[in-house]
């Protein structure tokens, strides 16, 4: 497992759920993934992501909800909390 940037468990599963706390920079399969979080340290980002998003989901669209923050771990841009189910 890679090291976190924090005190936290960056997976964890339960039964038939997987649930990503949020993640700069990791890949992960996107078929299986329901909800996401998104958070943005500029929301004059947004179009932007959702044109990533788009391209990343294909015709997937699981719900979401995007967040304006003052700041990201790592001096990252964009973090992404995902639920799944397997």
């Amino acid at each position: 497992m890679e090291k976190t940037a924090g005190p936290y468990t960056p997976v964890v599963r339960s039964g038939n759920w997987i649930i990503v706390s949020g993640q700069i920079g990791h890949l992960a399969t996107l078929q299986n993934v329901l909800k996401t979080t998104v958070f943005l340290t500029d929301i004059d980002d947004y179009g932007h992501m959702n044109e990533i998003y788009t391209d990343e989901f294909e015709g997937h669209r699981p719900a979401r909800s995007a967040i304006a923050v003052a700041a990201l771990p790592l001096g990252a841009l964009i973090e992404i909390e995902a639920w799944a189910k397997l």
